[in-house]
């Protein structure tokens, strides 16, 4: 009978109610005779903007106990508690009604990616690329560089590659014969712009391998070409002689500042000059070659002082001069004359002798001589032959031994 006079009532209280979402109580104020004091009657319908509840409250008034299900309309989040109470003093529990906001389609779902600026017109999502992209299917692709515009005979590595992503290089050459001039390598930036410009290729200036005389030859022998300031230098071989200067400097033209030298054949070394008493070996020859040796001697009584070998060098010098034949300062004491011997000395009789000077044995008459009839005197200062001795001949010889008077 309650819900008959509530219903009733739905329909004639949906005026007094001026705002659905105030929060006021819905009361009766024009019978109090027939109903009774005032008190709330419902709960106004709530006001929920882009969405729904359930059940639908047909009269304008929610009775006591209805229990709302709140849903956002699609596209739109859900903000807030799902139900809600209509309570025995007129107001909504919880009395905070949810809300619906609009989803951020662009936000949460990101399809664009981060090169692009998402925008949502009319239920559709668009993508605008960013500075630096461009669209291909329903992503941004970042700019690539192409072949930048290149200077008269300037070139590019890798030469296959014609496109370029942001951060990556490329390199400038210039063929044979050119210098470069400029940058050697320039970046791919972010809008397919390059940070670099193209090199100049400048027609090169060097000198080549100069003519070379016979014999002459250079180093580094691998090269074949030099740039202004470079040198070049030159050699001949063991037993030539270089004559001119041993390098030369690549000047501004292509031109070397000097010619290559000539080598001249090995000169010989000419006989030794030789101070006094001293001699060569071998004695008949007159010429040597380089690397050549020649043997030094002293003249008999003479001791040798200085270097006994000379070597013939590549300049046609020797290695050292010829040494100093200095005398021998020794002596031989006469030749010994024992009483024995019978013999005597045919040549003046001297206490002292110098270094080969000769002693003349004689034997008195009717004696024959036994041994060496002349000794020299050495340089280590003994005698070259001992005392003879005069004896007797025999009965089947007769001699007289006798000396002969020398030089």
């Amino acid at each position: 009978m309650a819900m008959q006079n509530f219903g009733f009532l739905c329909g004639f209280l949906v005026a007094a109610a001026s705002a659905y979402y105030s929060g006021q109580p819905v009361v009766h104020t024009r019978n109090p005779l027939i109903h009774g004091p005032s008190k709330p009657l419902g709960c106004h319908p709530p006001f929920f903007k882009y969405g729904s509840y359930s059940p639908a409250i047909p009269s304008g008034v929610c009775p006591y106990g209805t229990i709302l299900h709140f849903q956002c309309k699609q596209g739109y989040r859900f903000n807030g508690p799902e139900h809600a109470k209509c309570t025995a003093s007129g107001h909504w529990s919880p009395p905070h009604i949810p809300t619906c906001h609009k989803i951020d389609r662009c936000k949460y779902q990101n399809p664009c990616g981060h090169n692009a600026h998402c925008i949502e017109s009319k239920g559709q999502l668009k993508c605008l690329c960013k500075k630096g992209y461009y669209p291909k299917g329903n992503k941004c692709i970042t700019k690539v560089c192409s072949v930048p515009v290149l200077n008269a005979h300037c070139q590019y590595s890798p030469r296959s590659q014609h496109q370029w992503l942001p951060g990556q290089k490329i390199k400038f050459v210039c063929p044979p014969g050119y210098v470069l001039e400029g940058a050697q390598y320039a970046k791919c930036l972010h809008g397919g712009k390059w940070d670099q410009a193209s090199p100049i290729c400048k027609k090169r200036v060097y000198c080549n391998v100069p003519s070379l005389p016979h014999y002459c030859s250079y180093t580094p022998q691998y090269q074949r070409t030099w740039d202004y300031g470079q040198k070049i230098q030159f050699h001949c071989p063991k037993g030539f002689k270089t004559v001119g200067r041993a390098y030369a400097s690549c000047m501004h033209g292509g031109q070397w500042d000097s010619y290559p030298p000539k080598c001249e054949r090995r000169v010989v070394c000419h006989k030794p000059t030789l101070t006094p008493h001293c001699g060569y070996q071998p004695r008949y020859q007159t010429t040597w070659h380089p690397e050549q040796k020649v043997k030094f001697y002293c003249a008999y009584g003479y001791q040798l002082t200085g270097h006994p070998y000379a070597k013939c060098g590549y300049d046609g010098r020797w290695s050292n001069p010829a040494p100093v034949c200095k005398k021998i300062q020794v002596y031989c004491k006469a030749p010994p004359l024992p009483y024995t011997c019978h013999c005597q000395l045919s040549t003046h009789y001297k206490q002292y002798y110098t270094v080969g000077e000769m002693a003349k044995f004689s034997c008195p008459h009717g004696l024959k001589l036994n041994g060496f009839a002349v000794t020299k005197c050495m340089y280590n200062g003994h005698w070259s032959h001992p005392t003879p001795v005069c004896i007797k001949p025999t009965p089947f010889r007769f001699g007289l031994g006798f000396l002969t008077k020398l030089g």
